[in-house]
């Protein structure tokens, strides 16, 4: 079930997002919903197209590799400093790790 949303009124409790300019902030602003996450859902499987980006303003998320024999060894925890959901590869490429919801909170 996709999670609840409701609009971004105000500055973000996301670090990330603080540290833009106002204007830019702004500009983006329209584009982001308040979401929250419920502990153990998975964002981002391994070769599926990220659709959404995440600013965490409170719990964490964990991203792990997954390695041949199927394992997972973390690689990150994301908490209200960061993001994720962008790739290196660009927008809408298949994500190359797994990205979990470890404690729930608002993105």
């Amino acid at each position: 079930m996709p999670p609840a949303r409701s609009r971004v009124v105000a500055r973000s409790r996301n670090l990330l997002l603080n540290a833009l300019p106002a204007k830019d902030y702004e500009d983006i602003r329209p584009l982001l919903d308040l979401v929250t996450l419920e502990a153990k859902r998975v964002l981002h499987n391994p070769g599926e197209p990220s659709r959404h980006v995440y600013f965490p303003r409170g719990g964490f998320l964990s991203t792990a590799i997954v390695l041949e024999n199927g394992s997972m060894v973390e690689v990150a925890t994301i908490g209200r400093e960061g993001m994720a959901g962008l790739t290196a590869r660009g927008p809408g490429r298949g994500a190359t790790t797994n990205t979990l919801v470890v404690m729930q909170g608002h993105d």
